[in-house]
Formats: C-alpha cells, sequence, structure tokens
C-alpha cells in the first residue's frame, strides 16, 4: 500500500484523470484527513497531518555572466575629442 507521500511521487509521474485520481485515492492505506487533504488539493492540511514542512524551496542557482562592455548608466559619457580640438 501506499502511503500519502509516495502517493504523490507516483500521481506526478503520472498523468491521472479526475476520477482515476479519486478512485486512487480512495484505494490508499491512510487516514481519511489525509485523504480528504488529498481530494480538497490542500498542501497545508496535508503537511500539518504528515508533521512536514508547510513549504519548501529547491532552486539552482547559475552564476552570472558578466555583461559584455555594457555602459554603466551613472557615468556621463565622455565628449568627443572633437569638441575640444576647435
Amino acid at each position: 500500500m501506499l502511503d500519502a507521500i509516495r502517493f504523490l511521487e507516483q500521481a506526478g509521474r503520472e498523468h491521472l484523470s479526475a476520477d482515476d485520481y479519486v478512485s486512487a485515492v480512495a484505494g490508499l492505506d491512510v487516514s481519511e484527513p489525509q485523504k480528504q487533504a488529498l481530494l480538497d488539493g490542500n498542501q497545508a492540511a496535508l503537511a500539518d497531518l504528515l508533521k512536514a514542512r508547510p513549504s519548501m524551496f529547491f532552486g539552482v542557482f547559475a552564476p552570472e555572466e558578466a555583461p559584455e562592455e555594457a555602459p554603466l548608466e551613472d557615468q556621463p559619457e565622455e565628449p568627443d575629442e572633437q569638441e575640444f580640438d576647435r
């Protein structure tokens, strides 16, 4: 039998219709409040029932590439040399 976490992992790999999802949840060997949270899509309630963190974040941050000699907006433009040749 699947617990709620394994069920969510499996459901994430498969495409279930709404009816198939309801049937699959009904067949789980989990508490009725967990089934109801799964049916309602209530992640906060399910996390509370499982004593899990209410939210988690996973991210991969790639280093930024240096811009190719982009002019800085804070610096004034250098005057043309021709202006001083007069």
